[in-house]
């Protein structure tokens, strides 16, 4: 059998490290909420959802955020992706969320991640690549799919 191509090894464990970031991130998120933030546009991770706000003044303080999560109130679940947009009542200008749980970027990296494991596999020993026994078979081809051997 022929080895993979360099470009499908390095897509298959890009994917691998890529889904164990997004679970890493998504098991971290329950306990601290991590994020950055411009003048007008903050990312944050929150409860196992990416949280994107933009503004339209300047209204987040810029940086990196990185604070503890201890409340007991009402904790965010949020299984399908959302955009809200809302008014602020003490400013009076205008800013839209967008939320994206991390469930859908990891489905979108883990199914191309195990086709594409699950097609390099190799025949066991003695056994065709349709998965058929070959074990004493002296004809050189394989009776389930015709392939030589």
């Amino acid at each position: 059998m022929r080895r993979p191509s360099r470009l499908r090894r390095i897509a298959k464990w890009g994917g691998i490290a890529l889904s164990m970031v997004l679970v890493l991130a998504w098991c971290g998120s329950y306990f601290r909420m991590r994020g950055w933030s411009s003048t007008k546009t903050r990312v944050t991770v929150y409860r196992g959802v990416v949280i994107m706000d933009q503004s339209e003044k300047p209204f987040f303080a810029p940086g990196w955020l990185n604070v503890l999560v201890d409340d007991q109130g009402s904790p965010v679940y949020l299984w399908v992706p959302s955009i809200k947009a809302f008014r602020l009542r003490s400013v009076n200008w205008r800013v839209v969320q967008y939320r994206l749980p991390l469930w859908v970027p990891f489905v979108i990296v883990a199914i191309p991640t195990a086709f594409l494991f699950r097609r390099d596999r190799r025949p066991l020993p003695g056994h065709c690549s349709c998965g058929y026994d070959l074990t004493g078979n002296v004809s050189g081809r394989c009776p389930e799919c015709g392939k030589g051997v």
